[in-house]
């Protein structure tokens, strides 16, 4: 997993953001967490978890 910070010049905000990872299969990624879903976006598979979001994944 990766996390970038953004800082925007203007404001002076920083932002930063968490990434997710990236996976051929999810099916044991979705099983390490009983409150992982598994939905589907814009064509791509993606899993979710709003109680851990450690666990997000994306397929690709």
């Amino acid at each position: 997993m990766f996390s970038l910070v953004f800082k925007f010049p203007a404001t002076g905000l920083m932002m930063l953001v968490i990434g997710m990872k990236i996976k051929n299969s999810l099916r044991a990624l979705k099983i390490r967490h009983r409150d992982n879903r598994m939905v589907r976006r814009r064509g791509r598979v993606y899993i979710i978890n709003k109680i851990a979001p450690r666990f997000k994944a994306c397929q690709g």
